[in-house]
């Protein structure tokens, strides 16, 4: 290309460094104004290569300039605004297993967990009577099969579900090790985004938009962070998208490992039927004018 044409290009080259080595989704990049001057970095939920080498990396260009240790990997990253101050500094979200861990200047601020799900009866009395020694492993192996056949494995608790997911051999020992902790019901975040709360300028407050494993969509306040909304979907949402204000009016639409596409608008509290049902499975959903594409 000659340097005319090249000046005059709409394009951006990409900066390219493979000697950075690193693992991660597109879900977990961002670009962020971390400090208001306008300088937008690009924000990076590394994976690494072991399982402690889990990082939030901030670059500059090619250079880091700030990193943060994970304890889990990470499944979506956003970053948003949560004070009413000029210049605004951005916020950062980021989801590992079934909490948020919120950033401010780069240092750990906040950890919100959405609310812990009813754990079935049959259930939890099968692990107080294996606790109390009124049943052996094979015993809780086969009561939880049961249930298995008759809630479906996402009706069970993630301690259930390790539980029959491991070996013979192995399920003596896993007891032992889960059977001094409490038995809860957490549901894993698996993607997230942002919504405006009640305008629509760039510098003003923004709602986060989570997902969880079991269908259930949060909209959270980032000032108090509690749940303004909820709503439940029959599917894995794997993808988010909101448009419009909380305040006001929106929609926030989900896809799902289903190929199916659900629309939330406000005051729902459930949605059964998806808008849309694809024949291909959906790699992301992105807005072109008032159309979404998947």
């Amino acid at each position: 290309m000659k340097k005319s044409e090249n000046s005059s290009s709409k394009w951006v080259s990409a900066l390219q460094a493979t000697s950075l080595g690193l693992n991660t989704l597109p879900s977990c990049v961002c670009l962020a104004d971390l400090y208001g001057d306008g300088d937008y970095k690009l924000v990076i939920g590394d994976f690494g290569t072991e399982k402690y080498d889990i990082q939030l990396k901030v670059f500059r260009g090619l250079q880091i300039i700030g990193a943060n240790v994970l304890s889990d990997l990470p499944a979506a990253l956003v970053s948003f605004n949560n004070e009413n101050i000029q210049p605004s500094l951005a916020s950062l979200a980021v989801a590992c297993g079934s909490s948020i861990l919120i950033y401010k200047n780069l240092k750990p601020f906040y950890k919100f967990t959405p609310p812990s799900l009813e754990i079935n009866a049959d259930e939890a009395e099968a692990w107080r009577h294996v606790k109390a020694g009124h049943i052996n492993t094979s015993q809780l192996h086969a009561v939880l099969i049961k249930l298995l056949h008759q809630l479906g494995g996402m009706e069970l608790t993630t301690r259930s579900q390790a539980f029959l997911c491991s070996k013979e051999s192995d399920r003596e020992s896993i007891l032992q090790q889960c059977l001094n902790s409490k038995l809860v019901h957490q549901s894993t975040i698996t993607c997230m985004t942002t919504m405006k709360r009640s305008s629509a300028e760039l510098s003003a407050i923004d709602c986060i938009i989570c997902a969880t494993e079991y269908g259930y969509v949060y909209c959270i306040d980032t000032q108090a962070f509690t749940i303004l909304t909820q709503c439940k979907i029959p599917g894995v949402p794997v993808f988010l998208y909101a448009a419009g204000l909380y305040e006001v009016d929106y929609r926030i639409f989900v896809s799902t490992r289903d190929s199916e596409i659900f629309c939330i608008k406000r005051d729902m509290k459930s949605v059964l039927n998806p808008i849309i049902t694809m024949t291909a499975d959906i790699i992301d959903m992105i807005r072109v004018g008032k159309q979404v594409n998947n």
